[in-house]
């Protein structure tokens, strides 16, 4: 994404910056949840970091996705983690995810990186992104809604899904100039 789209999109009201969607609320209260039970359900968490971005790099997300990552298994996850994934590396994980949950379980999803959102959307930004037009986004970007589509789908029929809240943290920066 161009240094002149970036101005741009925060000039048009969007809100861009480096977008963590964090579920450590999640994971507490699953921890807890552990003691309490006999027998665990399966649990599989999708983690992906990105910090490689050809304009505007970040420094943490990766080292925030290794972390998670780690605390996740010792709860007992099955850790999915991707770091600096492109625009097919992030569907296709998104899929996988989709599919571990089909045969049961809880899921977890955790992304730090850029993110945009346009007309009441969340984007994810993949680090391949070239996006010079708000238009682009729902071809260049994964939309957040397509992660709790995957999650969704996996729920057992008969059976009510449970819902995942994500607590969002975002670092927005100033349009310069």
């Amino acid at each position: 994404m161009g240094t002149h789209c970036l101005r741009s999109f925060r000039r048009d009201s969007l809100r861009a910056g480096g977008v963590v969607l964090l579920a450590v609320f999640t994971v507490l209260l699953l921890a807890s949840r552990v003691g309490a039970q006999d027998r665990p359900e399966p649990r599989a968490a999708l983690v992906i970091g990105n910090s490689s971005y050809a304009v505007a790099p970040l420094k943490n997300p990766v080292n925030d996705a290794e972390d998670m990552a780690h605390m996740l298994r010792t709860l007992g996850f099955r850790v999915t983690l991707r770091q600096n994934a492109t625009h097919r590396q992030l569907i296709e994980a998104v899929g996988e995810l989709g599919q571990q949950l089909r045969a049961g379980g809880v899921g977890l999803f955790y992304f730090a990186g850029h993110g945009v959102q346009s007309r009441g959307r969340n984007y994810l930004i993949p680090v391949n992104a070239d996006i010079s037009s708000e238009s682009q986004l729902e071809f260049d970007a994964v939309d957040a809604n397509r992660v709790l589509a995957a999650m969704d789908e996996a729920g057992q029929p008969g059976q009510a899904v449970p819902k995942v809240r994500f607590q969002v943290a975002r670092t927005l920066r100033r349009s310069e100039g």
